[in-house]
């Protein structure tokens, strides 16, 4: 039987899998993947419970909620504008969410918790299937590259990012591994010079994954994860190119002109150019809003850069890769709590000592190139996340353009993550390899100490040997650098590749070049004499060595648990204080450490035993520890209690049912708070980070809790816990009410402050600065606040000050002075606000300001009942004023931005576009597969045997 086994393993090794085998084997793979992923999300499919996360309870979960909800379900408006939280803002355009990301849409077809849930299911399903293929891409056997991409899932920076609550970088971190496998894919074909439709589709594949990190509202992994396909492109495009044959002392007969030596980076250049088109119309719905918003931000000038290196990686945090919460963590309920000094860790970067082992082992045993740009990814990804601790990101800071917009160095850990997963499947690959040159005798005894191959041994060290294998019946010549197929298909001088109707042209691999490697293993009883085994350079792998090396490292492991488990051993933790906690929890850090050592090292010794079943002992061992230490983090919060603390609050459901005039705008004690938005009650703060710099720069000045700034719009209510007022202004005492324990008030304003500022007084400025200083925005709040003068006792409050610049003056026709008009508001929604405004002007073709208390942004329009078009102009620089005709007129003020209307337009047209290609190719795949499974069911009706590819006769397995 075992004897049957090992036959049959070496015929699939000799056979190249058919069409519809290798696709069978995807779906299989991708299924599979498909169900580790629910598995992992599991308990918040349903309605009892929802996927914990710090920002999601107060940040994802509710604007998803209002928005698909809320916004979507039940007034069947797309919330482009959020005036519910900093009296306004646009809501897509500051990446609050992601609407046009593909999996968002599930929200209108399933119950919110389940497509929340699945939001998470699908972008770790995406990192998985993207890794998978990456290493696909790179050259390894299906099995390493399943294998990467299950760790790819679990791994530390992907998975942990679930009790963070950032489901945004989750989805955009899913295609990273896709991007950096269509940029192999995009120098490759350059290098082959195929004239062929892949060569485009792995352009488009490369611009499909990047617009899909933009699309998820995640500038910042788009960045990051478009510089290093960048510098992934360069680098292999530079590595092809024969340098040594274009210089002027290459011999006549190897000289290559300039032009057609240079051709694979010029080629990889177009193609890359292509995919930034290929992005840029995918995403323009998303991107446009975007772009417009990043001028108009508080991050327009960049953030500082103390508050840039604010949230640096600790140089001790690098420690968690290898020990599982070496310094505690931030995760409900832990025992030990974090003490590091990265602030609140909320993820863990885990990976696993035997994870690092394969990694380290990938580094220095493999020979393959690609393994180089691995370790740059792992440097640059640890140097930038490093932030304040290096000069790294100072440098990058200054340099880079667009790089000082991001404040978390830390979030650049991700390509470190990622050159990880790459390298253990390079080291996992390479022990397998290994340990097939290993006959029962003993680690390198197939080999003579002269260097020579004593018996023919099923060899796949060519690849490291940068040898060139034979295919079927050819062998590549000297010249033929690249073969772009692994059955002898090559290239012509006229870059047109043959068309053979029978073969299936696979990408996926590049037997010649050492630096992305092809398992090939010679036929039996053929001498590999090029191969030499090393032992004087590599004493270590000699087989006492060997031995005595693992034993030592097993016997200092098991010294340490043993030592740990003393320790650890009286420990009473119901009782326990917390310096013997803190203890406790060292001690089982170096625990778990030595386990995974020893684990590890059996692991090793099974390898050279039986090498199949090392081979699939390493590779469980390797993502067990990171599934056991990671789902740590998946929190499952019982739904109903958080759903009821969102929209049950009495005190915010008793003002919106208040009838109070809209907008309902409240002074929030704690000003990171977003839930009053689902009860239509706004307030001058939330938790976002990036808001309209004009507003940004009054709550800074006046300071957004204060009364001052909540004059400048309308915000007559407040919020406190307990029995006292707010700390300024004239407030009465409202409603009171009992809110998760705490005895919450209700306040109202004495003196309400206006919605619209009629006769306000019109002060033109000969600058487009239009920022106020605090002096300046604290005198036009008090006119707002200044109470109703009894007549004949205290002059009136002095008017509204508006000021406009020249420019907006001169455009309009408006006049200086007092402006006669004035406003009733008739209706009020998050996207449409009526007035009915009366106005009048001193001269013919004049036009009057109306200030209104809402924040201005470009994309408001305003226009009468009759269809006239009227200009929105900012008022004070931060204000929003009509402008009006003489007379008495119905506006309607809407929200409807151009660059999200072009966006969508382009968006539309190229996705329409990209479907047409697409569904043309699969029906044409489909019908190549309908054809050649009629083919297979005639032969076998016919009474012939099948090979693995459809055609000819089956390998024959008897013994």
């Amino acid at each position: 039987m075992g004897d049957m086994f090992k036959q049959f393993l070496a015929s699939v090794r000799e056979h190249d899998p058919g069409p519809l085998v290798r696709q069978v084997l995807r779906g299989l793979a991708a299924m599979a993947l498909f169900l580790l992923a629910l598995i992992l999300y599991a308990p918040a499919l349903g309605d009892s419970r929802f996927i914990f996360g710090t920002d999601t309870v107060s940040h994802d979960y509710i604007m998803h909620f209002y928005a698909w909800e809320k916004s979507i379900g039940e007034a069947g408006e797309v919330p482009l504008w959020n005036p519910y939280l900093f009296s306004g803002f646009p809501m897509i355009a500051s990446a609050a969410i992601c609407p046009f990301y593909p999996s968002q849409w599930l929200y209108l077809v399933l119950p919110f918790n389940t497509g929340f849930t699945l939001q998470y299911v699908l972008a770790v399903l995406v990192g998985g299937i993207g890794a998978a293929w990456w290493m696909r891409t790179v050259g390894h056997r299906r099995s390493i590259a399943f294998w990467a991409g299950i760790l790819y899932m679990v791994s530390g920076h992907f998975l942990t990012l679930t009790h963070a609550g950032h489901l945004q970088k989750m989805i955009a971190l899913g295609w990273t591994p896709v991007a950096l496998g269509a940029t192999i894919q995009l120098v490759r074909l350059g290098k082959t010079g195929v004239r062929h439709s892949s060569r485009y589709k792995a352009a488009a594949l490369l611009g499909l994954a990047l617009a899909m990190q933009m699309l998820a509202s995640h500038p910042q992994i788009f960045y990051a994860t478009a510089a290093a396909c960048v510098l992934q492109l360069v680098g292999m495009a530079l590595a092809a190119v024969p340098w040594r044959r274009l210089l002027p002392s290459a011999r006549p007969a190897d000289a290559v002109k300039p032009a057609k030596g240079l051709r694979p980076v010029g080629r990889a250049i177009a193609m890359s150019l292509l995919a930034l088109v290929v992005c840029s119309v995918i995403s323009a719905v998303q991107l446009f809003p975007t772009w417009e918003m990043s001028s108009l931000s508080n991050r327009a000038d960049g953030v500082s850069f103390t508050e840039a290196v604010e949230t640096s990686y600790p140089p001790l945090e690098l420690l968690e890769y290898a020990i599982p919460s070496v310094f505690g963590d931030s995760v409900r309920e832990s025992a030990v709590p974090y003490f590091g000094k990265w602030g609140e860790r909320i993820v863990s970067d885990y990976i696993g000592l035997p994870v690092l082992f394969l990694a380290l082992t990938g580094l220095f045993g493999s020979k393959r190139r690609y393994r180089y740009f691995l370790l740059i990814l792992l440097l640059v990804g640890v140097l930038v996340g490093l932030g304040r601790y290096t000069p790294v990101y100072w440098l990058l800071y200054h340099a880079m353009p667009g790089f000082d917009n991001f404040r978390s160095p830390g979030t650049f850990m991700f390509l470190a993550n990622c050159a990880l997963v790459g390298l253990a499947a390079f080291g996992l690959d390479y022990l397998v390899s290994l340990a097939g040159t290993v006959n029962d005798e003993g680690w390198g005894s197939s080999f003579s100490e002269s260097g020579e191959t004593e018996t023919a041994k099923p060899s796949a060290f060519a690849k490291y040997r940068g040898e060139t294998p034979a295919y079927g019946n050819h062998t590549p010549d000297a010249d033929e650098t690249q073969p772009f197929r692994t059955d002898a298909i090559t290239t012509s001088d006229n870059d047109t590749p043959p068309q053979n109707p029978s073969i299936d042209y696979d990408y996926s691999y590049e037997p010649d070049d050492p630096g992305y490697g092809y398992s090939y293993e010679p036929p039996q009883g053929q001498a590999s004499s090029n191969f030499t085994w090393d032992t004087e350079n590599r004493p270590w792998l000699g087989r006492p060595a060997m031995l005595i090396f693992i034993a030592a490292v097993a016997v200092a492991a098991l010294a340490g648990a043993i030592i740990a488990l003393a320790e650890n051993w009286d420990v009473d933790l119901k009782i326990a204080t917390d310096a013997e906690l803190l203890g406790y929890h060292k001690y089982s850090s170096v625990a778990g450490a030595a386990v995974a050592i020893m684990a590890t090292l059996f692991a090793i010794l099974l390898l050279r035993l039986r090498t199949w079943i090392g081979g699939v002992a390493i590779a469980l061992i390797a993502v067990a520890f990171p599934i056991y230490h990671n789902y740590h983090y998946l929190k499952f919060e019982p739904l109903m209690p958080y759903m009821a603390h969102l929209t049950r609050q009495p005190d915010l459901l008793s003002l919106s049912k208040s009838g109070a005039p809209q907008p309902i705008r409240l002074l929030e004690e704690n000003q990171l708070k977003n839930e009053q938005m689902l009860y239509k009650v706004g307030s001058a703060t939330g938790y976002h980070p990036i808001v309209a710099a004009n507003y940004a720069n009054a709550m800074d000045t006046l300071v957004a809790g204060s009364d001052e700034f909540g004059a400048l719009f309308f915000i007559n209510h407040a919020r406190t816990f307990g029995d006292q007022p707010p700390a300024a202004g004239n407030w009465l005492p409202g409603s009171e009410h009992s809110t998760s324990g705490r005895q919450s008030t209700i306040w109202k304003r004495a003196y309400p402050t206006p919605y619209s500022r009629d006769e306000a007084e019109l002060v033109k400025v000969d600058t487009d600065d239009l920022s106020l200083t605090s002096a300046t925005l604290r005198d036009i709040a008090m006119t707002s606040l200044a109470a109703p003068a009894p007549e004949g006792q205290n002059p009136p409050a002095q008017p509204y000050v508006a000021r406009v610049s020249e420019y907006d003056v001169r455009r309009h026709n408006l006049y200086e002075g007092n402006q006669m008009a004035e406003a009733l508001l008739q209706r009020w929604s998050p996207h449409e606000i009526r007035l009915r405004t009366r106005a009048a002007v001193r001269e013919q073709g004049q036009r009057a300001l109306l200030p209104l208390s809402e924040p201005y942004f470009p994309g408001w329009m305003a226009e009468t009942s009759e269809g006239v078009q009227l200009p929105v102009v900012p008022v004070n620089g931060l204000q929003r004023g009509v402008v009006l005709p003489a007379g008495e007129h119905n506006i309607r003020l809407r929200y409807s931005p151009y660059a999200l209307r072009l966006g969508l337009f382009i968006s539309l047209v190229s996705a329409t576009v990209l479907i047409s290609f697409g569904m043309g190719t699969i029906s044409r795949r489909i019908i190549k597969s309908q054809k050649k499974v009629k083919k297979v069911i005639k032969r076998t009706q016919a009474g012939h045997p099948i090979s693995a590819d459809g055609d000819g006769p089956a390998p024959n397995f008897s013994s």
